[in-house]
């Protein structure tokens, strides 16, 4: 095994342990009377200086020089903004459990959103899939309980939202350079 692919493992696995713990940490902020808006702020100040900082350590991203891929890339942050909104906000008036369960549909609504788009099929095997996904957050929800409809209601869009992204995201930026488009 060599360095980097090790160094590479290594970083994947602190992204997604900061990505897990993510909500814990908001819920803490919220008990010390932070709210969503203040986390957002912190959590892409805190990418974005980060990004930088890498950013000027390789001394390899440029800009891009023509203005028409500015926009998608433009659009597409403000989308992961809007996002992370829903997400945050979500956390406020529900459980970290189910906002997640909630969040992690995403697969679903890419699945739902390319078969829109015709870019994916249906057959019964896939539509049998979704009705059971479908059905599992329905039982898992308790839809007679005193949950705030609009927290379940954020907590959908922030997963409709990423699935919008990676979508986009997969069409737009994947001809561009990662590190370019994310900073």
């Amino acid at each position: 095994m060599n360095q980097s692919y090790l160094k590479g493992a290594l970083l994947i696995i602190a992204a997604g342990l900061c990505y897990a713990f993510q909500p814990i940490f908001a819920r803490i902020a919220y008990e010390d009377g932070a709210n969503a808006i203040a986390l957002m702020l912190l959590r892409f100040m805190l990418a974005a200086c980060l990004l930088h900082l890498y950013v000027l350590h390789q001394r390899k991203c440029r800009p891009p020089a023509d203005t028409p891929r500015i926009f998608p890339v433009l659009a597409i942050g403000m989308l992961v903004g809007m996002g992370a909104l829903c997400y945050f906000t979500a956390l406020e008036q529900l459980s970290i459990g189910l906002v997640t369960l909630l969040f992690y549909m995403f697969p679903l609504y890419i699945f739902v959103f390319s078969v829109i788009l015709r870019l994916e099929a249906m057959s019964l095997l896939k539509l049998t899939a979704v009705l059971l996904a479908i059905g599992g957050v329905y039982i898992s929800v308790d839809i007679n309980s005193d949950l705030p409809l609009t927290g379940l209601l954020l907590g959908l869009s922030a997963g409709a939202i990423y699935g919008i992204y990676i979508m986009l995201n997969n069409h737009f930026l994947s001809r561009q350079d990662t590190l370019t488009s994310i900073t």
